[in-house]
């Protein structure tokens, strides 16, 4: 089956069509992961920027009273990122956490004054958080979001993707086979003819398609022999007529 024209084309295209489609994927499975995660981080910085000028307002003591903390919950239902906060002063002492971080304290790297940084961080529960921190006048401010809000969709897109390549790569070989095998009918058709062609019927001429192609011109060619071998065969069944004609008119 590999030694026939039409399947190696079909596996040829196929093969360049699942190389490209493979690369696209890849591209456009990256662009939209570094898109969602630019997205994230935008808004971890926009919050942290908030939060640290709401911090630069209160006294330290304010961080444990109800009305900080209303503040902080009102402005997050605004923003539903499902947000991880904490707010330790400069040497580490927490002044402020959310209720979802519970007993657990974010390892940060201490960022550099003015600074927002970000990171990537495993909680204790083996939640992967990514982490935008800040270091104002007062204190460290760092608020942090699961990566499944861009790492989900990333995926979801990876398994669409994992889906319809075999498909699509099956159905264009399929179709590849099968427009190989019109485009070559042609030569099937002369080959069958060109069998049948003997010394005795060499006047048989394939049939000429209209169109100017390579299958057309190799018709064409192939007639103009068969015309040149018919036109040879009879001068040479000639020639002994002639030489026996010359000869008797010579002994005459």
């Amino acid at each position: 089956a590999f030694r026939s024209i039409r399947t190696r084309m079909a596996i040829l295209y196929s093969s360049i069509l699942l190389i490209t489609i493979l690369v696209v994927e890849l591209v456009t499975y990256l662009f939209v992961r570094n898109t969602l995660q630019s997205s994230l981080d935008e808004s971890l910085r926009a919050e942290v920027s908030w939060l640290s000028k709401t911090v630069e307002r209160q006294r330290p003591e304010q961080f444990y009273s109800e009305s900080f903390e209303d503040i902080v919950l009102e402005h997050s239902l605004l923003t539903p990122l499902g947000l991880f906060i904490q707010i330790q002063d400069g040497r580490g002492t927490i002044l402020y956490k959310s209720a979802n971080l519970s007993n657990e304290v974010l390892a940060l790297k201490k960022p550099s004054n003015g600074q927002i940084e970000f990171s990537t961080l495993i909680s204790l529960k083996g939640l992967t958080l990514r982490a935008a921190a800040h270091k104002n006048s007062s204190a460290i401010i760092c608020v942090a979001s699961p990566v499944e809000r861009y790492t989900t969709p990333a995926n979801v897109l990876f398994l669409i993707f994992l889906i319809l390549t075999p498909a699509v790569v099956l159905f264009s070989g399929v179709g590849g086979y099968a427009l190989a095998r019109a485009s070559l009918r042609p030569i099937d058709d002369i080959t069958k003819i060109a069998r049948r062609i003997t010394v005795e019927n060499l006047n048989i001429s394939l049939p000429e398609g209209r169109s100017d192609d390579e299958v057309g011109r190799l018709t064409s060619t192939f007639n103009e022999m068969l015309a040149r071998l018919q036109s040879a065969l009879e001068q040479s069944k000639q020639f002994p007529a002639n030489v026996a004609h010359e000869l008797r008119t010579s002994l005459m």
